[in-house]
C-alpha cells in the first residue's frame, strides 16, 4: 500500500508484538493512520520501522483539515459533522463522522489533487456499490461519493495486525472470504471501473520502481537484474487463471467481526480486474517480518486456501507453471516490503518527494559515478536483513525449490537459473 508510516493509537491496544496473537478491538483504536487511505485499517507497529503508538491527532488537527474549502464544501453539502481525524496521508484524508441523524460515517477525501489517487477513490466507490458479496465476505456499506470523496458506514470489528499468530478460526474465514471476493462475478468495464494498466505493466513498472528506490544501499545491481529476469520469465505463468484481485490485500485491510464469522474487505481502490489468485494471497503472508522459513500461519492458510481452490481455479502446486507464477509473485512481494521498510526507517517517501523522472535522473547519476565499493549492498538494520535474506532465498533457484517442497509439502522439478 504502498508508502508512508502509519499510527495506530489506543489505551487497549498490544503493546508489544509477543502478544499481538489476537486482533485488536476496532473500538480501542481512537486513530489510525495507514498507507493507503482505506478505513478501518492501520499497519502494526510490531512491523519494522512502519508505526509507533502512543501518537493521536489533538483536536486542533479536526479545525486545520476544515480549513479546506473543497472539503467543507462537501461536508456542507452532505450535512456531516467531524468527529475525529482517522488518518492523513499523502493522498487522503479519513474523517469519522455523523450525520443529522447521528448515523456514524467515515468520509474519506482525496486531498492532494492528483488525477491518479480520484481515480482510485472512483473505482472504489464503484466496487463497493457493484460488488455482490457473499458471507463470509463483507464490504464496506456505501452512504455517498462524489469526485473527490467516498462516505460509507463506520464498520465495527476486530483489526487484524502483522506479525500475529492467527487462530485457526481467523485464518479460515479470511481464505474463504478471499475466495467468495476472487469469485464474485463483475462486468469491470460495465460497471465503470477503470484501470490505466494491465496485470503485465503492474509487475514490471512496480518492480522497476521498488528496485530503483532500493539500489545500490540495499539491492546490488546484479541481484536487480536477477529480480527483473525471473519476473519476466515468470509473467506467462502468472498470467494464467486470472481473477480479479483486491491489490493491497494485508492484513490490516481487514476487519475480522467474530460474532458474525465475517470479513469486512476494505481499501478496494487498488483492484485489479485480473492478476493470478496468489498475488492476494502471498500479500497476506508476506507482510510479516520474519523468515520465510518461519512461517506458521502462513503455511497453514496456504494450504487450506489450496484445498478450497482446487476445483475452482485448476492450480497444481507440483507444476512447473504453478513454481514459476509463486516464484515471480513472492519476488516483486520480497522487493516491493523491503521498499516499505526502508520508507519507515528512513521516514521519507515514493522518490524523496520529487518529480519520478528527476528522482531516476538523480539515482542513475549516482549509477555512473559511484565506485564499486559504493554500490554494495549496506546493512544496518536487522529487518532490512531478514528481508534481504528472503529475497536471496527466493533468487537461488535451489533454495526456493527446497522452500515451496516444505511450505506446500510436494516435490518441485528443478530448473536452472
Amino acid at each position: 500500500m504502498i508508502g508512508g508510516q502509519s499510527r495506530v493509537t489506543g489505551s487497549n491496544t498490544a503493546s508489544t508484538c509477543s502478544n499481538a496473537s489476537e486482533p485488536i478491538p476496532l473500538n480501542a483504536i481512537l486513530t489510525i493512520i495507514c498507507d493507503r487511505g482505506s478505513y478501518g485499517t492501520g499497519r502494526s507497529s510490531c512491523g519494522p520501522g512502519v508505526a509507533e503508538r502512543g501518537q493521536c491527532f489533538p483536536e486542533s488537527a479536526v479545525n486545520s483539515v476544515l480549513k479546506d474549502r473543497k472539503l467543507a464544501q462537501i461536508l456542507s453539502e452532505l450535512k456531516l459533522t467531524v468527529q475525529n481525524v482517522m488518518e492523513k496521508n499523502e493522498n487522503f484524508l479519513l474523517l469519522k463522522c455523523a450525520d443529522p441523524t447521528d448515523r456514524r460515517l467515515v468520509l474519506k477525501y482525496s486531498h492532494s489533487g492528483v488525477k491518479d489517487a480520484s481515480a482510485r477513490l472512483q473505482n472504489e466507490a464503484v466496487l463497493i456499490r457493484n460488488l455482490q458479496a457473499a458471507r463470509p465476505l463483507r464490504l464496506l456499506q456505501y452512504y455517498s461519493h462524489g469526485p473527490d470523496y467516498l462516505v460509507t458506514e463506520f464498520e465495527e470489528g476486530d483489526l487484524l495486525l502483522p506479525n500475529s499468530d492467527y487462530r485457526e478460526t481467523i485464518r479460515q474465514c479470511v481464505a474463504d472470504a478471499l475466495i467468495k471476493f476472487q469469485v464474485t462475478p463483475i462486468r469491470v468495464k460495465k460497471a465503470g471501473v477503470r484501470q490505466k494498466t494491465c496485470m503485465k505493466s503492474f509487475y514490471l513498472k512496480g518492480l522497476l520502481k521498488h528496485l530503483l528506490h532500493l539500489w545500490p544501499d540495499f539491492v546490488s545491481l546484479s541481484e536487480a537484474m536477477q529480480c527483473l529476469r525471473i519476473l519476466i520469465s515468470a509473467l506467462p505463468a502468472m498470467g494464467k487463471n486470472p481473477v480479479i484481485c483486491h491489490g493491497d490485500f494485508l492484513p490490516t485491510n481487514l476487519l475480522f467481526k467474530a460474532e458474525q464469522q465475517e470479513v469486512v474487505f476494505t481499501d478496494l481502490e487498488g483492484f485489479q480486474a485480473k492478476n493470478h489468485p496468489f498475488y492476494d494471497v502471498l500479500s497476506f503472508c508476506t507482510i510479516d517480518d520474519c523468515d520465510l522459513w518461519q512461517w506458521k500461519w502462513q503455511k497453514q492458510f496456504i494450504r487450506y486456501y489450496l484445498e478450497r481452490t482446487e476445483a475452482l481455479f485448476s492450480l497444481e502446486p507440483a507444476s512447473r507453471s504453478f513454481k514459476d507464477a509463486l516464484r515471480g509473485i513472492l519476488i516483486f512481494l520480497l522487493v516491493y516490503r523491503m521498499n516499505e521498510t526502508r520508507i519507515g526507517l528512513r521516514k521519507t517517501t515514493y522518490f524523496d518527494g520529487l518529480g519520478k523522472l528527476r528522482y531516476a535522473s538523480k539515482r542513475f547519476r549516482n549509477l555512473l559515478f559511484c565506485s564499486v565499493g559504493d554500490c554494495r549492498p549496506n546493512f544496518a538494520n536487522r529487518s532490512m536483513r531478514l528481508r534481504k535474506n528472503n529475497l536471496e532465498a527466493v533468487l537461488s533457484s535451489r533454495s526456493f525449490l527446497g522452500y515451496l517442497d516444505w511450505l506446500l509439502e510436494v516435490r518441485l522439478p528443478e530448473q536452472k537459473h
